[in-house]
């Protein structure tokens, strides 16, 4: 049985993406204020609680430079994906389709295109362009 996607999957893939990368947002300005109250916590004779408010400023450090390495190997894997569709598109026989197949490879162009011009998007933004790959930028949408 073939996977079929419809629109609100393409829709979802998106949202998850984007709420990722806002939670490892909001955690780096998290880690940033627990990293700076434990060191002050520690330096006003409250070292047990100061080192508590370190240790998790770190935790959470380590778990955002997780987050953003898997941005960056997305955004890797959807280059790959993306050359991978664009060679079966010139490689297909159209004609020789039914309609059933057409449409499938339809879906498939659509949920590429939707996921590269999310990276495309997101590879504007400031903090999180360091971590999608470059080469993303110079794609273009499937016909």
């Amino acid at each position: 049985m073939k996977n079929t996607y419809n629109i609100y999957d393409y829709c979802y893939i998106n949202i998850k993406l984007e709420v990722v990368k806002m939670v490892i947002a909001l955690l780096f300005v998290l880690s940033i204020v627990m990293l700076i109250g434990g060191v002050k916590l520690s330096l006003a004779d409250h070292e047990g609680i100061g080192m508590i408010m370190i240790t998790v400023g770190i935790v959470l450090l380590a778990m955002i430079l997780v987050g953003f390495g898997s941005v960056y190997f997305g955004s890797q894997d959807e280059v790959v994906k993306y050359y991978a569709v664009k060679d079966t598109i010139e490689n297909a026989r159209f004609n020789e389709m039914d309609s059933l197949e057409k449409a499938t490879l339809i879906n498939k162009i659509i949920e590429t295109n939707s996921i590269i011009a999310s990276y495309q998007y997101w590879n504007k933004v400031f903090i999180i362009k360091e971590f999608i790959v470059d080469e993303i930028d110079n794609l273009t949408p499937l016909k």
